[in-house]
């Protein structure tokens, strides 16, 4: 409860004394519900986050995904084979084309020591 007193003074000294009354249950309840949708809204705010996070990262990360399992799945049959660069990201195209370089070095080297390996011996 608020309780409101208010004297009216007059002719040197109090000769009325309002008093008024006023429940705070209607203020209690609209902050509760208020609390209520804050921590509710709070909640939804963070679940849709994380959603959305989740769903970023893995549609960012899905290129550098592709370029391993087609790093894992190369042997030594597949040399000339490269990994292709359609990634919509100017970073994951460099890193692809650096480890595409270096398919080529190893994939030189190899055909180096093939032609080593099968030439005839210096007389």
């Amino acid at each position: 409860m608020r309780h409101l007193f208010l004297f009216l003074v007059g002719k040197g000294h109090v000769q009325y004394v309002l008093q008024a009354e006023a429940s705070l249950l209607h203020y209690q309840e609209t902050l509760n519900g208020l609390v209520f949708l804050l921590a509710l809204g709070s909640a939804a705010t963070l679940f849709f986050a994380w959603v959305g996070s989740h769903w970023l990262s893995k549609k960012v990360l899905a290129p550098i995904e592709a370029l391993c399992t087609g790093a894992e799945t190369m042997s030594e049959a597949d040399l000339g084979k490269r990994l292709p660069m359609d990634s919509p990201y100017q970073e994951f195209r460099r890193l692809t084309q650096a480890v595409n370089a270096v398919l080529d070095q190893f994939q030189r080297g190899s055909e180096v020591q093939r032609t080593f390996a099968r030439s005839p011996p210096m007389r």
